[in-house]
């Protein structure tokens, strides 16, 4: 289930991107019931407007990239693209 990941490094990143987002819900009451593997799966593979309309999993496949997906993600869930 979920992206397919060819590169250990990238099966790593998507890890810390799935721990980040449990530490982001960490004290929230449905927190429990949320599937952060499936929401961070698809987040993966969306196009995203502010990447030019790359998915971020593309963009973790260059150098930096997973420090900006992890940026994106903070700032997508706390609401600043709102």
């Amino acid at each position: 289930m979920g992206t397919r990941w060819s590169s250990r490094g990238r099966r790593k990143e998507r890890k810390k991107l799935i721990q980040r987002m449990k530490y982001m819900l960490g004290g929230h009451p449905d927190a429990s019931q949320f599937d952060f593997e499936a929401f961070v799966d698809d987040w993966l593979k969306t196009p995203n407007v502010r990447l030019r309309n790359l998915s971020p999993a593309t963009l973790l496949r260059r150098p930096g990239g997973y420090r900006r997906c992890r940026a994106l993600l903070e700032m997508n869930w706390s609401g600043a693209y709102s």
